[in-house]
């Protein structure tokens, strides 16, 4: 089913890619073919041809470039229609020759119906463009814009989504499949914004959630079911604000609530609960718990004002009811990690500690092995090296040194088996 459903797509693309496609018929070709006038060729080595003698032109006027070619890209442009506009053609290649987008240009602008495919020759995108830079790649692509409903297609042939475009702005019901091929998730936007109800369902087709969204932000109800039906969660929202909420868990029991903008609201995904975070002013604002795929708390930190703000510790992965060991100890300052960070290996032994400056290493770093001996000790200035000692374990002398950041650091794994070296020179590693 598969196969067939691909290779419908690779004849519909292909039919839409020629002159004959619709978007192009539309402009009144007529009985005369538009004639090829310049085909510009950027090849794997990344050299740039253009050729515009008749005679050249001829060889490549019947060519199929939606086969395999040996290029990166190829521009096609044609004579003028009876509008006056000219037509080109873009078309890019995956190293291995496939083909890899196509695209539509009317007087050197994007305009007409865009295609991309997976590496394997399967369709990956379909859009229609309707202004933007007449050109592929990422400063490209953000100016374009679109019309109608673009789709996207996985490796294997299967729907992934499907976006309603109106003018550039999105327009409609998003629709978000599921790998299985059963529609996942619906979205209602309306000039660009949430405006709806937001649904996800089961395999079935029966919702599992639904969000309430008025001009971008929640408002009304939310309710999340596990699979099966029960209760996981229920919410009223008032101008993006948590008004209330409650919480339950698979047998039935509360585990959380808030009431008047104030409380503990549990966030599940795909009918597991993956954190608990604390609310403040109908806003999430503290203390914040994540729980990995057995139900067992791996990460706690706190946020205010939308960012991490304070400390955050990863734990290494427990059973329930287990005592919890830190892995990794992080110090936040809205946003940026700043202060100490420090790590244990399993046995709780500290491996190592470092200062830090707006995201970067900024004093003292100290290491240890994993039986409790020194292995370094650093001194950085905003990620510059400035000195260091680097020992073997059990060992008093260092067996290495950096001083005004030049120097070879020297490096062993938390055994004491040696790993590598490093020299510096003005506090970076020489290449």
């Amino acid at each position: 089913m598969v196969k067939k459903f691909t290779a419908y797509l690779l004849t519909f693309a292909a039919a839409l890619m020629l002159f004959g496609s619709p978007s192009l018929e539309g402009r009144e070709r007529g009985s005369n073919p538009l004639k090829l006038t310049s085909i510009s060729i950027i090849d794997r080595n990344g050299m740039n041809e253009t050729i515009q003698t008749e005679e050249r032109l001829q060889q490549y006027a019947k060519q199929d470039f939606l086969k395999p070619q040996p290029y990166q890209k190829v521009l096609r442009t044609y004579s003028r229609n009876n509008k006056g506009e000219v037509l080109s053609l873009i078309t890019s290649y995956y190293p291995n020759g496939q083909i890899k987008q196509y695209m539509e240009l009317i007087n050197k602008g994007a305009y007409g119906p865009y295609w991309e495919w997976h590496e394997g020759g399967q369709p990956k995108l379909y859009a229609f463009i309707i202004g933007g830079m007449g050109d592929l790649g990422p400063s490209s692509e953000k100016t374009w814009l679109f019309d109608g409903t673009a789709k996207s297609w996985n490796e294997e042939g299967r729907l992934v989504c499907e976006i309603p475009y109106n003018k550039g702005v999105i327009n409609g019901t998003s629709k978000y499949y599921h790998s299985k091929g059963y529609l996942q998730k619906s979205v209602p936007l309306s000039d660009g914004k949430i405006h709806g109800l937001v649904e996800k369902f089961g395999p079935k087709g029966e919702v599992v959630e639904s969000i309430s969204y008025v001009e971008g932000k929640r408002a009304g109800k939310t309710t999340i079911l596990y699979p099966g039906g029960l209760k996981a969660a229920e919410e009223e929202y008032k101008d993006g604000l948590l008004l209330t909420g409650d919480y339950f868990s698979q047998a039935g029991e509360k585990i959380a609530s808030v009431r008047d903008l104030e409380g503990k609201q549990a966030v599940f995904e795909e009918g597991r609960l993956v954190e608990v975070r604390e609310i403040r002013d109908g806003i999430p604002s503290g203390e914040v718990l994540q729980y990995d795929n057995e139900g067992v708390l791996f990460i706690r930190y706190r946020t205010k004002d939308g960012l991490k703000h304070g400390e955050e510790i990863e734990y290494y992965p427990a059973r329930k009811g287990k005592e919890l060991r830190p892995r990794i100890s992080l110090a936040w300052y809205k946003g940026k990690i700043q202060g100490v960070v420090k790590t244990w290996y399993e046995n709780g032994r500290q491996e190592s500690q470092r200062e830090m400056s707006d995201n970067r290493k900024n004093g003292v770093l100290t290491a240890w092995y994993e039986d409790g001996s020194l292995m370094l000790i650093e001194e950085y200035d905003l990620d510059l090296l400035k000195k260091g000692s680097y020992f073997k374990i059990g060992d008093k002398t260092p067996v290495s040194f950096v001083r005004d950041g030049q120097g070879i650091a020297t490096f062993f794994d938390s055994h004491g088996s040696y790993l590598r070296k490093i020299h510096y020179n003005q506090g970076r590693p020489k290449e």
